[in-house]
Protein backbone atom coordinates (compact mmCIF):
# COMPACT_ATOMS: atom_id res chain seq x y z
CA UNK A 1 0.00 0.00 0.00
CA UNK A 2 1.30 3.44 -0.90
CA UNK A 3 1.39 6.54 1.24
CA UNK A 4 -1.86 8.28 2.06
CA UNK A 5 -2.05 11.85 0.81
CA UNK A 6 -3.57 13.67 3.77
CA UNK A 7 -3.41 16.88 1.73
CA UNK A 8 -6.15 15.53 -0.56
CA UNK A 9 -9.30 17.51 0.39
CA UNK A 10 -11.58 14.61 -0.64
CA UNK A 11 -9.91 12.29 1.84
CA UNK A 12 -10.80 14.09 5.07
CA UNK A 13 -14.63 13.59 4.95
CA UNK A 14 -14.22 9.93 3.94
CA UNK A 15 -11.82 9.29 6.83
CA UNK A 16 -14.13 11.02 9.31
CA UNK A 17 -17.15 8.99 8.12
CA UNK A 18 -15.17 5.75 8.39
CA UNK A 19 -13.80 6.74 11.82
CA UNK A 20 -17.27 7.71 13.11
CA UNK A 21 -18.64 4.28 12.11
CA UNK A 22 -15.73 2.55 13.84
CA UNK A 23 -16.29 4.61 16.99
CA UNK A 24 -19.97 3.53 17.08
CA UNK A 25 -18.93 -0.12 16.92
CA UNK A 26 -16.33 0.43 19.65
CA UNK A 27 -18.85 2.05 21.99
CA UNK A 28 -21.30 -0.82 21.47
CA UNK A 29 -18.71 -3.44 22.49
CA UNK A 30 -19.41 -5.56 25.59
CA UNK A 31 -16.47 -7.38 27.21
CA UNK A 32 -16.52 -11.09 28.00
CA UNK A 33 -17.86 -12.32 31.33
CA UNK A 34 -15.50 -11.58 34.21
CA UNK A 35 -14.28 -8.28 32.72
CA UNK A 36 -15.65 -4.78 32.69
CA UNK A 37 -15.05 -1.88 30.34
CA UNK A 38 -15.30 1.70 31.51
CA UNK A 39 -14.17 5.06 30.20
CA UNK A 40 -12.42 7.93 31.91
CA UNK A 41 -10.69 11.13 30.94
CA UNK A 42 -7.03 11.83 31.64
CA UNK A 43 -5.56 15.32 31.71
CA UNK A 44 -2.74 15.85 29.20
CA UNK A 45 -1.01 18.35 31.48
CA UNK A 46 -2.23 21.35 29.46
CA UNK A 47 -5.89 21.20 30.47
CA UNK A 48 -7.02 19.06 27.53
CA UNK A 49 -8.72 15.75 28.33
CA UNK A 50 -7.81 12.47 26.62
CA UNK A 51 -10.54 9.84 26.73
CA UNK A 52 -9.45 6.31 27.59
CA UNK A 53 -11.20 3.00 27.75
CA UNK A 54 -10.14 0.85 30.69
CA UNK A 55 -10.52 -2.94 30.49
CA UNK A 56 -10.20 -4.62 33.87
CA UNK A 57 -11.13 -7.74 35.83
CA UNK A 58 -14.61 -7.47 37.32
CA UNK A 59 -14.77 -7.21 41.09
CA UNK A 60 -11.31 -5.60 41.39
CA UNK A 61 -12.48 -1.99 41.44
CA UNK A 62 -10.83 -1.12 44.76
CA UNK A 63 -7.64 -3.17 44.42
CA UNK A 64 -4.36 -1.88 42.93
CA UNK A 65 -3.43 -3.96 39.91
CA UNK A 66 -0.61 -3.93 37.38
CA UNK A 67 -1.40 -1.71 34.41
CA UNK A 68 -0.81 -1.60 30.69
CA UNK A 69 -0.97 1.33 28.31
CA UNK A 70 -2.22 -0.20 25.05
CA UNK A 71 -1.61 2.18 22.13
CA UNK A 72 -3.85 0.82 19.39
CA UNK A 73 -2.87 0.52 15.75
CA UNK A 74 -4.49 2.22 12.80
CA UNK A 75 -1.68 4.24 11.29
CA UNK A 76 -2.55 7.21 13.55
CA UNK A 77 -5.61 8.02 11.41
CA UNK A 78 -8.02 5.27 12.49
CA UNK A 79 -9.67 5.29 15.92
CA UNK A 80 -9.72 2.56 18.53
CA UNK A 81 -11.54 -0.46 17.10
CA UNK A 82 -13.29 -3.57 18.42
CA UNK A 83 -10.36 -5.96 17.63
CA UNK A 84 -8.14 -3.87 19.95
CA UNK A 85 -10.75 -4.15 22.70
CA UNK A 86 -10.93 -7.92 22.20
CA UNK A 87 -7.15 -8.19 22.51
CA UNK A 88 -7.18 -5.92 25.57
CA UNK A 89 -9.79 -8.24 27.12
CA UNK A 90 -7.46 -11.20 26.57
CA UNK A 91 -4.59 -9.30 28.20
CA UNK A 92 -6.74 -8.16 31.15
CA UNK A 93 -8.02 -11.69 31.79
CA UNK A 94 -4.75 -13.58 31.26
CA UNK A 95 -2.47 -11.10 33.05
CA UNK A 96 -5.02 -9.86 35.64
CA UNK A 97 -4.35 -6.18 35.03
CA UNK A 98 -5.95 -2.88 34.05
CA UNK A 99 -5.54 -2.02 30.38
CA UNK A 100 -5.71 1.67 29.38
CA UNK A 101 -6.61 2.31 25.73
CA UNK A 102 -6.33 6.03 24.92
CA UNK A 103 -8.38 7.59 22.18
CA UNK A 104 -5.50 9.69 20.94
CA UNK A 105 -5.80 12.51 18.42
CA UNK A 106 -5.80 11.38 14.79
CA UNK A 107 -4.46 12.43 11.44
CA UNK A 108 -5.14 14.44 9.32
CA UNK A 109 -6.62 16.95 11.78
CA UNK A 110 -3.81 16.46 14.28
CA UNK A 111 -0.34 16.05 12.71
CA UNK A 112 2.43 14.07 14.37
CA UNK A 113 3.47 13.89 17.12
CA UNK A 114 -0.06 14.53 18.52
CA UNK A 115 -0.95 10.82 18.90
CA UNK A 116 2.33 10.01 20.60
CA UNK A 117 2.04 13.06 22.87
CA UNK A 118 -1.43 11.92 23.97
CA UNK A 119 -0.17 8.42 24.77
CA UNK A 120 2.80 9.84 26.64
CA UNK A 121 0.44 12.06 28.66
CA UNK A 122 -1.71 9.06 29.59
CA UNK A 123 1.44 7.14 30.55
CA UNK A 124 2.61 9.95 32.81
CA UNK A 125 -0.80 10.14 34.48
CA UNK A 126 -0.75 6.37 35.03
CA UNK A 127 2.51 6.81 36.95
CA UNK A 128 1.68 10.07 38.79
CA UNK A 129 -1.95 9.15 39.62
CA UNK A 130 -1.37 5.43 40.12
CA UNK A 131 -3.10 5.37 43.52
CA UNK A 132 -6.21 7.17 42.23
CA UNK A 133 -6.32 4.96 39.11
CA UNK A 134 -5.79 1.88 41.33
CA UNK A 135 -2.51 0.90 39.67
CA UNK A 136 0.68 -0.52 41.08
CA UNK A 137 3.08 2.15 39.76
CA UNK A 138 6.00 -0.29 39.80
CA UNK A 139 4.18 -2.71 37.49
CA UNK A 140 3.08 -0.74 34.45
CA UNK A 141 3.98 -1.50 30.88
CA UNK A 142 3.22 -0.27 27.40
CA UNK A 143 2.42 -2.11 24.23
CA UNK A 144 1.92 -0.44 20.87
CA UNK A 145 0.22 -1.83 17.79
CA UNK A 146 0.97 1.36 15.89
CA UNK A 147 4.21 1.50 13.87
CA UNK A 148 6.48 -0.28 16.33
CA UNK A 149 9.75 1.26 15.18
CA UNK A 150 8.46 4.77 15.87
CA UNK A 151 7.18 3.83 19.32
CA UNK A 152 10.36 2.05 20.32
CA UNK A 153 12.51 4.94 19.11
CA UNK A 154 10.42 7.41 21.10
CA UNK A 155 10.39 5.05 24.05
CA UNK A 156 14.18 4.92 24.23
CA UNK A 157 14.60 8.68 23.72
CA UNK A 158 12.09 9.54 26.47
CA UNK A 159 13.44 7.07 29.05
CA UNK A 160 10.00 6.43 30.52
CA UNK A 161 10.32 5.13 34.10
CA UNK A 162 9.29 1.68 35.36
CA UNK A 163 8.48 0.49 31.89
CA UNK A 164 8.96 -1.99 29.13
CA UNK A 165 7.59 -1.28 25.67
CA UNK A 166 7.12 -3.55 22.72
CA UNK A 167 4.62 -4.89 20.25
CA UNK A 168 3.49 -7.44 22.87
CA UNK A 169 3.47 -7.21 26.67
CA UNK A 170 6.88 -8.11 28.03
CA UNK A 171 6.77 -7.35 31.75
CA UNK A 172 7.13 -9.87 34.57
CA UNK A 173 4.56 -8.18 36.82
CA UNK A 174 5.70 -10.27 39.79
CA UNK A 175 8.52 -7.91 40.70
CA UNK A 176 10.75 -10.91 41.37
CA UNK A 177 12.65 -10.76 38.09
CA UNK A 178 11.63 -14.30 37.16
CA UNK A 179 10.28 -15.09 33.72
CA UNK A 180 6.60 -15.92 33.74
CA UNK A 181 5.21 -19.08 32.24
CA UNK A 182 4.62 -18.18 28.57
CA UNK A 183 1.07 -17.11 27.83
CA UNK A 184 -0.31 -17.44 24.32
CA UNK A 185 -2.51 -14.55 23.19
CA UNK A 186 -3.51 -14.23 19.56
CA UNK A 187 -0.63 -16.49 18.59
CA UNK A 188 1.89 -14.25 20.36
CA UNK A 189 3.97 -15.65 23.18
CA UNK A 190 4.64 -13.21 25.98
CA UNK A 191 7.67 -13.95 28.14
CA UNK A 192 7.75 -11.47 30.92
CA UNK A 193 10.48 -9.84 32.99
CA UNK A 194 10.26 -6.67 35.02
CA UNK A 195 11.99 -3.61 33.54
CA UNK A 196 14.85 -2.30 35.68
Amino acid sequence: MGRIDFGNPALKPMLRMMADNMKKDTRAYHPPEGLRLRSLSVDNGNGRQIWCFVMEPEGEETRSLPGMLYCHGGGFFLPLQVPALRLAAKYAAALHMRIFLPEYRLLPEHPAPAAFDDCLAVWRQMIVRAEVLRLDATKILCTARAPAARWQQEWRSNSWPNATCGPRPTSDLSGAGRPLRPICLDGAVCRCRMAS
